[in-house]
């Protein structure tokens, strides 16, 4: 098999460098040539030339013509040719109709002057024979004209499947689809030709795309269903916190749990804050596309319960009640320790430094100090249980503080008519 030479195509130099004063050299013989078909497909069929042998100083054979220099020709050598014929054989790459061409030419010693002579010319057709659909999109561009999004398809087999968020679901029937196929492979849909990221389809019900080859021998059909993700239920809070910005408050953080169940939400400080008429909330939805009816970091006067609603994508509601409350005071002690050691509560923080003890790098009792606890509230408040790392705790009861220690009180606050809980963060840093 013979490959294009790109770089020393003597044939084409011929055409570009023709002199006027041809004089200098003889025109060659005309060239000829046959070949053994002239249809096939690409990449596959061989065809085999045969060309007969004039009386040059060069010659060169065209597969492709010579209507696009790019795709180059042969040039012939002499030991090509026996018995007065050169014969090869050539596989085209590119599909389409190809006027092969031999071009033989003479040139002077100081090769300023070229005559050519072209043989007569074959057609030669190429086409491919696969209908293969490689890649798959819809995008819509109607939800947000300015941002349209492509949705990529999953293949099964011929089954392409796409899937839209819920958001999407009224483009359905406009969806500008996007396809990879093979070569010069045409695409229809209930006989409609379609061109990539141009025709618009309606896939409220699945779609048969049916790519057919090049040669028109080869057929395959593709059914594309696109569906769409079921709407969001959730109208529930992740989170919710607080800052009290009242001049006396200086922006200080507050702490707040939600009780999904109750639908309450819990701003709450230590005991002796008697301001709550400035306090801006922040929440966190635990859908991804519900919304609430409070913007974030909304200002609230919190003396009296606030409201806000939280709608999911599917429309369904959720009220919550929102509440600021003087939290009780958790302090611990470790009286077993020798010195007996009171830890310090500021806030919802509460550290202690207690000596090293033996063990290393750190005492083997930090794992496990007998910790009493003293709750101070408010009237009307009562706590009816702490658990400490999420056990059940009782005042003398050890508690690991290898790591930071969580305690969480249950707080009935009957002034407001709610139950809610308090998270303590205790530390113990040991004295080296």
């Amino acid at each position: 098999m013979r490959k294009i030479s790109y770089c020393f195509l003597l044939g084409l130099l011929g055409v570009v460098l023709y002199r006027c004063n041809s004089d200098q050299v003889s025109a060659p013989p005309q060239p000829s040539f046959t070949v053994d078909k002239t249809s096939g497909l690409v990449g596959n069929t061989q065809f085999t030339f045969v060309v007969n042998h004039v009386d040059a100083d060069a010659i060169s054979l065209f597969p492709y013509g010579t209507e696009d220099a790019t795709k180059g020709g042969i040039l012939l050598q002499a030991s090509d040719f026996i018995s007065g014929k050169a014969t090869i054989v050539f596989t085209y790459a590119f599909v389409g109709a190809f006027n092969a061409v031999v071009v033989a030419n003479k040139h002077s010693a100081d090769g300023k002057t070229i005559k050519n002579v072209r043989s007569a010319t074959q057609s030669i057709t190429l086409t491919n024979d696969q209908s293969a659909m490689t890649a798959f999109t819809v995008t819509d561009n109607t939800t947000d004209s300015k941002n349209p999004i492509a949705f990529t398809g999953n293949f099964s087999s011929n089954n392409v499947t796409v899937t839209l968020p819920y958001a999407n679901r009224n483009s359905l029937t406009k969806l500008v689809a996007a396809f990879t196929v093979s070569p010069f492979a045409v695409v229809t849909v209930g006989g409609t030709t379609q061109v990539s990221g141009t025709t618009v389809n309606d896939f409220t019900s699945p779609v048969t795309y049916t790519v057919k080859s090049n040669d028109g021998a080869t057929t395959s059909n593709y059914i594309v269903t696109v569906g769409v993700t079921p709407a969001e239920t959730d109208n529930t809070l992740k989170s919710a916190s607080g800052k009290n910005i009242s001049k006396s408050a200086k922006d200080k953080a507050l702490p707040g749990v939600v009780d999904n169940a109750a639908k309450t939400i819990v701003i709450y400080d230590t005991i002796g804050t008697t301001k709550f008429d400035s306090i801006r909330v922040a929440y966190e939805t635990t859908g991804k596309f519900a919304t609430a009816s409070l913007q974030q970091d909304s200002l609230l006067n919190l003396t009296n319960p606030g409201t806000m609603v939280i709608t999911a994508q599917n429309n369904t509601t959720a009220t919550y009640k929102i509440y600021a409350a003087a939290a009780p005071k958790l302090q611990l002690a470790f009286n077993a320790l020798v010195p007996a050691v009171t830890a310090v509560t500021t806030n919802f923080g509460i550290t202690a430094d207690v000596l090293n003890g033996p063990g290393s790098p750190l005492p083997t009792y930090i794992s496990s100090i007998a910790t009493t606890s003293t709750v101070t509230t408010a009237a009307g408040v009562t706590v009816t249980g702490i658990t400490a790392n999420g056990i059940l705790f009782v005042s003398g009861d050890p508690v690991d503080y290898s790591s930071n220690a969580e305690f969480v009180l249950t707080v009935v606050d009957s002034n407001l008519g709610i139950t809610y809980k308090v998270t303590y963060t205790a530390s113990v840093n040991v004295i080296k």
